[in-house]
């Protein structure tokens, strides 16, 4: 085995999952697809071939590239055109695919479990057939195949992890508005019937720096797709109701359907449809050793320690 010292790269630094992945490849080389005032992080243009070379000059064939830079606006990707969602969540993995090629780098993508419809009604495996519901969906699954190169299976250059609903320190996440929310006793209206694998972003990160490290000896591990999320999954209404409880604070929870909550509050406005199960099987990953919690645990232990939780 190999040192992965100065071969690792993080494109999305600034990312929720970025500042996670920071703490578990300390003397990675930081990137971000938006201007940063950390001197460390290094701007890159992933529209841009040769800003793309340029940037990444000093990665070659033992290189690991971890792209986390994305674009998550659902609602946002379904405007038409050329869009932020498919410049980051397309463009940018082609263009990093066509790089890869040329410099036999590793690349460790993260995808989405919106590339699939939630019709299943039990986890979905790597082996599922994406059949994605909205635009965004669309968009992760086009990225993931100009990686994958599902056109040429021997090339195992790329790795595609999917997870879902991230959660964790440093993040524009959601969460701390819920919890500030909890906290007020303000009446909150949350979506019971769509289940999602909440993942925080430190255990997402360990599970990554785990399997890069594995890749770096086995190399048949590469030109495969990895889940990778809490197990287990829950609603909204559910997520919101144990935050509640393990804060031990009494709130005021009104589960109500998707259809319902988007007449209450999105009338009118662009609203895509979303799928209604979309929890992932991570059993593939766990045969390699790389274990992950089920979601209440990791948020229990959030809660309570933020900076320590998933380690």
């Amino acid at each position: 085995m190999t040192s992965l010292e100065g071969k690792v790269a993080i494109i999305g630094a600034k990312s929720i999952l970025g500042h996670a992945l920071q703490r578990e490849f300390p003397k990675a080389s930081l990137f971000d697809t938006e201007a940063s005032e950390d001197s460390a992080i290094v701007p890159i243009d992933l529209t841009n071939p040769r800003n793309i070379n340029e940037a990444l000059q000093n990665f070659g064939i033992d290189g690991f590239i971890i792209n986390a830079a994305a674009y998550n606006n659902v609602d946002g990707a379904e405007k038409t055109g050329f869009t932020d969602s498919h410049k980051l969540n397309v463009l940018g993995p082609e263009n990093l695919a066509q790089w890869m090629k040329v410099t036999r780098s590793h690349v460790v993508h993260l995808s989405r479990a919106y590339v699939f419809d939630g019709t299943k009604g039990q986890p979905y495996t790597e082996e599922d057939v994406p059949r994605p519901v909205n635009t965004y969906g669309g968009h992760k699954l086009e990225g993931e195949r100009h990686l994958l190169c599902l056109e040429q299976p021997s090339n195992s250059l790329a790795v595609v992890m999917r997870t879902d609903d991230m959660y964790g320190p440093q993040g524009r996440d959601g969460l701390d508005a819920l919890i500030t929310q909890i906290r007020s006793g303000n009446a909150l209206t949350v979506i019971n019937d769509q289940i999602r694998s909440p993942t925080l972003t430190t255990t997402l990160a360990r599970v990554v720096r785990e399997f890069v490290e594995l890749w770096n000896i086995y190399e048949e591990l590469g030109g495969q797709i990895y889940h990778a999320t809490s197990q287990d999954g829950c609603s909204r209404a559910e997520f919101a109701q144990a935050t509640a409880e393990l804060l031990n604070v009494p709130a005021n929870i009104s589960p109500v359907t998707t259809a319902d909550y988007n007449d209450l509050f999105r009338r009118g406005k662009v609203t895509a449809r979303r799928p209604r199960d979309v929890r992932l099987s991570t059993e593939k990953l766990a045969n390699l050793g790389i274990e992950t919690p089920k979601w209440r645990k990791d948020l229990r232990n959030y809660l309570q320690s933020p900076q320590d939780a998933g380690k």
